[in-house]
């Protein structure tokens, strides 16, 4: 899990069915991660550290873990942005 990587921001957790941090970044003792996905799978924006960010969760078949991948909206978005950047630039320079 240490070489996934969704994007700089991101994080991926896995999680027990009472909430402890089997695997994760921040693996400090007693640390739970409220996971409201238990068995089925979620995905749904949250906010953390005043960042948006799309949260996904999927409970494991082979056990009661629940896989969790974080990463940050804009990360997402900001590709898109550039290329509407770039269509506003044409456009006007077309318009010249």
């Amino acid at each position: 899990m240490q070489t996934v990587q969704f994007g700089e921001g991101s994080s991926s957790y896995i999680v027990s069915q009472d909430g402890g941090i089997v695997y994760g970044p921040t693996m400090e003792a007693g640390h739970k991660i409220f996971v409201r996905a238990a068995g089925e799978s979620r995905t749904a924006t949250i906010k953390e550290n005043d960042q948006e960010m799309l949260s996904t969760a999927r409970t494991m078949d082979t056990s009661d873990w629940t896989l969790l991948g974080n990463i940050p909206v804009s990360s997402l978005v900001k590709d898109a942005k550039a290329i509407s950047n770039l269509t506003w630039l044409m456009s006007l320079l077309a318009g010249l």
